[in-house]
């Protein structure tokens, strides 16, 4: 990692999403890692792509894992985690 990394995914569809948030994490661990953004359902295009830029020196030369959750807008169903993908 040389400052930062970009962090791009795409919702094929937004039905039943309240919103995305992205989890960083220094092992695979979900538990360990930290919430970074959220994106909410009304921020995010379907089909189109969403990215953000980690721009965390502190992680130079660090093996970093990120997560995507997907939080449902039933807030009877359960969250959905995307990963974790090493970087």
């Amino acid at each position: 990692m040389s400052g930062s990394v970009q962090i791009t995914f795409r919702a094929a569809t937004l039905e039943g999403i309240s919103a995305i948030n992205l989890f960083r994490g220094l092992t695979r661990d979900f538990g360990s890692a930290t919430q970074l953004t959220q994106f909410t359902a009304s921020s995010l295009k379907a089909g189109a792509d969403t990215t953000y830029t980690d721009t965390s020196t502190a992680l130079v030369g660090k093996t970093v894992w990120y997560t995507l959750q997907i939080v449902p807008s039933n807030a009877a169903n359960q969250t959905i985690e995307h990963g974790p993908q090493s970087i």
